[in-house]
């Protein structure tokens, strides 16, 4: 009985948090077949899902995600190590934080994208320049929520510690960083969003591979339905890092190390 209840307080919860695609995917079919929209330039789900098939079927699709996938964790890692870490320096440092925070801002509000012109002038077309563009989205982003999260943590708590004869990576790892993991995590969420965008983005311009690449070859041969299946595709990898993988993670190292209760 209770595995029942918790069966169909599951299949409730789900059909809550898919309503809106459910919504958008009726009105999609209803405008195909009502003729209110050509063929050409919005194919029906029937033919997007059928070409999704197909694809995932000949290895093409399935080959492609993977290559975006490989790409996205390499640069993304490397990313958010470098800003986590450049972010708690420049935090624990008051002199350096203040120093570097006005271009650490100036570069952050720059889009990923930007970099696209500078980047290939730089290393060409192919994967150094699109592992440029991913760490550079996500880098500024965790730096900067890195600094933030590290500065609100009391000064007081550094100064006890201090007077106690902790040293200064007993304060680091057993204060600062628990206290910053909070506004690190939503730096890793939010900096995943802008990376997985700025990877379809460089695929699309620099790549030979990957779902952006794929994407930017079916609209040039005109093949709308595959076009479309890479872009659902892409969004729900991006649903999946997030509400699948980020945000767990987010749930558990918050309230297991960061400075709030479970119930924050």
């Amino acid at each position: 009985m209770k595995t029942s209840t918790k069966i169909l307080h599951g299949l409730k919860q789900f059909l809550l948090s898919t309503r809106g695609f459910i919504i958008l995917i009726a009105v999609w079919w209803l405008a195909c077949h009502l003729g209110l929209v050509k063929e050409f330039y919005l194919p029906s789900p029937e033919r997007v899902w059928t070409r999704f098939i197909n694809n995932m079927a000949d290895g093409s699709l399935t080959k492609n995600l993977l290559d975006s996938i490989r790409r996205f964790l390499q640069a993304y890692a490397i990313g958010c190590g470098a800003g986590i870490l450049v972010g708690l320096m420049m935090g624990l440092v008051e002199g350096v934080g203040k120093f570097f925070k006005p271009l650490l801002t100036f570069f952050n509000s720059l889009s990923g994208i930007t970099w696209v012109p500078l980047a290939i002038a730089w290393m060409g077309v192919g994967e150094p320049t699109i592992r440029f563009l991913i760490i550079n989205a996500v880098f500024f982003m965790v730096c900067v929520t890195t600094l933030a999260g590290v500065s609100t943590v009391p000064k007081m708590y550094e100064n006890a510690l201090l007077t106690m004869g902790a040293s200064r990576l007993q304060i680091t790892f057993q204060v600062m960083l628990p206290g910053a993991l909070p506004s690190i995590m939503t730096g890793l969420r939010v900096g995943a969003g802008f990376a997985w965008r700025s990877l379809i983005a460089a695929e699309m311009v620099a790549g030979s591979s990957g779902l952006g690449f794929m994407a930017f070859k079916a609209n040039y041969d005109f093949q709308q339905a595959l076009l479309l299946a890479c872009i659902l595709l892409v969004g729900i990898v991006a649903i999946i890092l997030d509400s699948v993988i980020l945000k767990p993670i987010e749930k558990y190292t918050v309230s297991r190390w960061g400075m709030l209760t479970e119930g924050s």
